[in-house]
């Protein structure tokens, strides 16, 4: 996601059928716990109760790392976790765990 909070992708599309929830809500905050993201939906599930959900908290950042238009290689980006290195196109991966609270 960009810090303008476009270029975002949904993980899941709650359909509220029988095994799924429905109306995720922010009034339930997600909570890490042992390094999973958990939350709850206010209806779908059985009896239209609602449903716990879970994610793991691990993703990766990445990008591109250009000069006057041109892709950067072998840009070594210490201090960061895993101390990652563009490739040939530039690009690098950054391997991150989440931790906190989502509101």
């Amino acid at each position: 996601m960009n810090l303008d909070g476009s270029g975002f992708a949904a993980l899941h599309a709650f359909s509220g059928r029988p095994t799924d929830g429905r109306n995720p809500s922010n009034d339930y905050a997600l909570t890490s716990v042992g390094g999973v993201l958990y939350g709850m939906t206010n209806g779908g599930g059985i009896g239209d109760a609602g449903v716990l959900f879970s994610l793991d908290n691990s993703f990766e950042i990445s990008g591109t790392v250009t000069l006057g238009g041109g892709a950067m290689a072998s840009v070594a980006m210490t201090g960061l976790q895993g101390s990652p290195v563009t490739d040939a196109s530039g690009h690098y991966t950054l391997p991150c765990r989440y931790s906190g609270r989502a509101r």
